[in-house]
């Protein structure tokens, strides 16, 4: 039933027979699914060989049926170790398989009035079994359908915010400071892939910027999601605001010396940018070598939300919506205010709303979006009531303590 074994069979060829199929007087002998003699061969389908086969039947994309079977034949000479045996694949077959326990409801010519109440206890019993696995399978199914899977008439985009850093854990003015993630971050990354994969999400395309603390969230999640075959697209249009002259200054002694207002209004305030940086200092992305190949016009030396949003809108019209609108299945993992100002758009915020809006470290954010590029609805892969804690988080970074 899907990827659970629920039983095993062995057919026996009648004297001088050649087949074992049912009505020619051949043995059948049943067992459970843990039956010890046909372990490595179970075991070896079902983790080796079974995730391979719709591939290989051209149905990558859809799930291994609810309920099937498959023939093996055995081809090695009797007496072979159980450990060393080689099988081959006679049949994979789900046309002609069911709850067999229960024929002793089925109507035949010598039992016209055959029903329910004629199957055995113990065979409904059985069959109760391999109906709640169907059943537990099924909705599976169904869920990573709905949440990964495509939806006539709607786009899915999936934004992740970069996991803890370490000068988030330091309450440090980051912007394009190009630090790792902290410890704690990088099992933000890890259950962010683990939420992802949960969720049946498989990327054509994803989007990153170009500061370390994004790209290594993103290649965590995606390696823990099973998302490999797939291009990372760099940009420095999706890095984080730049902060200027609070760039490397603890949040909470500027809160502390400058006061909570002043620094919300630097943080948070939608065109009020942070005392500005100019090209001698070294902060300025103009001295790094990372931008190089970036105009030094365009290189800011300190930003508000409103130039973020101006300069995070091009690359998202550009070439993360065209994505989207081709019905490709698209991750964009950025930063915190680059997030932000693509929400905004999205959403039709005001600048007001905007400026209340924090998105959580590490939690996959899933939009959908009709066939006009619509807002619809948004959802976390998270359980609503942590989410609720981290927002919280995020929403205290800043204040004097």
């Amino acid at each position: 039933v899907d990827d659970a074994l629920v039983g095993i069979i062995h057919k026996k060829p009648a004297d001088g027979g050649i087949s074992a199929v049912g009505g020619t007087g051949s043995f059948y002998t049943y067992y459970g699914p843990e039956e010890v003699k046909f372990k490595s061969l179970t075991t070896n389908f079902l983790e080796r060989d079974l995730p391979k086969v719709m591939p290989a039947l051209g149905l990558g994309d859809e799930p291994v049926p609810l309920w099937w079977t498959t023939d093996f034949i055995l081809a090695s000479p009797v007496g072979t170790p159980a450990a060393e045996e080689k099988w081959i694949v006679g049949e994979f077959n789900c046309s002609c398989v069911g709850l067999s326990k229960c024929l002793a409801a089925y109507c035949q010519d010598d039992t016209p009035n055959a029903c329910y109440n004629d199957i055995s206890a113990s065979d409904l019993a059985e069959a109760d079994v391999y109906g709640s696995i169907m059943g537990a399978k099924a909705m599976g199914i169904m869920t990573k359908s709905r949440m990964g899977g495509g939806t006539p008439g709607v786009f899915r985009v999936v934004f992740l915010r970069h996991g803890e850093s370490d000068w988030n854990v330091k309450n440090i003015f980051t912007g394009w400071a190009d630090v790792d993630l902290s410890e704690n971050g990088k099992l933000e990354a890890v259950e962010a892939g683990r939420m992802l994969k949960s969720a049946g999400f498989k990327f054509n395309i994803v989007f990153t910027s170009v500061l370390r603390r994004a790209i290594r969230t993103a290649w965590t999640a995606l390696m823990e999601s099973d998302n490999f075959s797939m291009p990372v697209i760099n940009t420095w249009r999706l890095n984080e605001r730049h902060y200027g002259g609070l760039q490397g200054l603890n949040k909470g002694e500027t809160a502390a010396k400058h006061g909570d207002d002043q620094v919300k209004i630097w943080r948070r305030s939608y065109d009020i940018p942070p005392p500005s940086i100019d090209h001698s200092d070294p902060r300025h992305p103009c001295n790094d070598p990372l931008y190089r190949h970036v105009p030094k016009a365009a290189l800011p030396g300190a930003e508000s939300l409103a130039l973020t949003v101006a300069r995070v809108l091009p690359f998202w019209f550009d070439t993360i919506a065209p994505c989207v609108m081709a019905g490709k299945s698209v991750m964009v993992a950025a930063h915190g205010n680059s997030l932000r100002a693509i929400c905004k758009y999205i959403e039709g915020m005001s600048e007001a709303e905007v400026l209340e809006l924090n998105i959580p470290t590490g939690v996959p954010l899933v939009y959908e979006l009709d066939t006009n590029m619509n807002f619809i609805q948004k959802y976390y892969l998270m359980d609503p009531a942590e989410v609720a804690k981290k927002l919280q988080a995020v929403a205290n970074q800043g204040k004097a303590k």
